[in-house]
């Protein structure tokens, strides 16, 4: 006689992904705010501005798991930081506003 094999219960695994998936939306949510600012103040030319945001971007992004985010923001702080070249930082931004573009928004990991 062939004994019954009982399922695993997932639904502890199913709120798990329901809930990393709200946390990683919260997260790329708050990053693209922060793009923007960055972006904002970078139209103003307030270069410590855009370092400060930087900074907090990189932070954010490294804990969410985002490294190319985080390296991306993390050298446009560095450049801002120097202040010196313009066309340095904006290169810079583009590549990061283009990344964070790119950046998947609805992903488990």
């Amino acid at each position: 006689m062939m004994e019954k094999e009982r399922l695993p219960d997932l639904s502890g695994l199913s709120s798990h992904i329901a809930r990393t998936a709200t946390q990683m939306e919260q997260a790329a949510d708050l990053m693209t705010r922060r793009v923007d600012r960055m972006v904002r103040a970078a139209g103003r030319g307030n270069w410590t501005a855009v370092g400060r945001l930087g900074r907090r971007l990189a932070k954010t992004a490294r804990s969410e798991g985002y490294r190319g985010i985080s390296a991306l923001a993390k050298r446009v702080s560095d450049e801002a930081a120097k202040g010196k070249n313009d066309v340095a930082i904006k290169r810079n931004m583009i590549r990061l506003i283009g990344a964070q573009g790119r950046m998947p928004r609805r992903a488990v990991r």
